[in-house]
């Protein structure tokens, strides 16, 4: 499935209305960015792989967050007789809500949308076929599947600040779009606020 116009304009708009939102006079730095790289795990939990994530953050309330990102997925499995590798690129939209603040330490609960782009390569073993709804091999081949979905994330943090400009986090996350990819991922990630 091809995201169409109407999605992608979404998106640009909510990053537009992000970028958007004027400084107030407080002394808190509202802007935040956050790289991520973790662990991955898709399929029934035997594929696995890793996580890289890109994200700019905007506070709009007290403990309310809009984030753009860019995130990079790799994933391999290999057994005797079927091979799987896949890797996808995507971007998203999230809300952030902490509902504990208590300085140095905050919780955060994410919801958000995605358009993700899979390229899944596969090899199978001289007695081994591989088949999916809109995808066959037979016996000792390869091939490559590509499409692109649209699906949703939720996310669970904890976020330790260690001054006024850093902190770490960590998150899980668990992504499910329209092919039925369900992607779960542990991410600890560096933020820095500005």
């Amino acid at each position: 499935m091809i995201p169409n116009t109407k999605s992608i304009l979404f998106f640009i708009f909510i990053f537009c209305t992000l970028i958007a939102f004027g400084q107030d006079d407080s002394n808190m730095k509202k802007n935040h960015w956050r790289t991520e790289y973790g662990l991955a795990f898709t399929g029934s939990g035997d594929i696995y792989g890793y996580v890289v994530n890109f994200e700019y953050s905007r506070q709009v309330s007290d403990r309310l967050f809009l984030a753009p990102s860019f995130g990079l997925l790799n994933f391999r499995s290999v057994s005797n007789s079927l091979s799987k590798y896949a890797n996808a690129k995507s971007i998203e939209i999230a809300s952030y809500f902490r509902p504990i603040d208590k300085g140095v330490f905050n919780l955060e609960l994410g919801l958000g949308v995605f358009i993700r782009n899979w390229n899944w390569d596969y090899t199978t073993g001289p007695n081994t076929s591989f088949a999916t709804d809109d995808f066959q091999l037979d016996n000792s081949s390869t091939g490559t599947q590509k499409y692109n979905t649209i699906g949703y994330t939720i996310s669970l943090g904890a976020i330790f600040n260690l001054g006024e400009t850093l902190s770490i986090s960590t998150r899980l996350v668990l992504q499910n779009d329209t092919e039925g990819d369900i992607v779960t991922t542990a991410r600890p990630g560096l933020i820095i606020k500005f």
